[in-house]
């Protein structure tokens, strides 16, 4: 991530998105499913240039130790090709959520509503629906 950080840097965002495209969306499915998340790619990435000059900034807490406060249904889905690391918070969330509900799509990286949209639908779908009976028995 080295090199993207350097291209941000550099306000190269051709280089920048391609990067990008490289660790977050590494599928290639149908030229125009690709077209269009390089598209949305290229446009978005020019607001990571405004973090090195500080105009954005992360903060320095963690709401993670705070995860079992929440009470409200939760669900985590990602898919079994995006990163490593987005697949680990994904655990996280769900082990410390109270019944928190996770789903992981194969054969799908970061782009799970575009890359598998039926099947993206059908699990939240079913997952309202079951956090609505929940909620109308309280």
């Amino acid at each position: 991530m080295q090199a993207f950080s350097q291209a941000i840097g550099a306000g190269d965002r051709d280089r920048a998105a391609e990067l990008f495209l490289q660790a977050w969306a590494p599928l290639r499915t149908s030229p125009e499913l690709d077209g269009r998340i390089r598209r949305m790619v290229h446009d978005s990435i020019g607001m990571l240039e405004v973090r090195p000059r500080g105009l954005i900034r992360m903060p320095e807490w963690s709401a993670a130790r705070r995860l079992g406060e929440i009470g409200v249904a939760t669900l985590a889905i990602w898919g079994d090709r995006d990163l490593p690391e987005v697949g680990l918070v994904g655990e996280r969330l769900v082990a410390g959520v109270p019944g928190a509900r996770r789903v992981v799509l194969q054969g799908v990286d970061h782009f799970v509503p575009m890359r598998a949209p039926e099947p993206f639908a059908r699990e939240v779908l079913a997952f309202l629906e079951e956090a609505a009976l929940v909620a109308t028995e309280r």
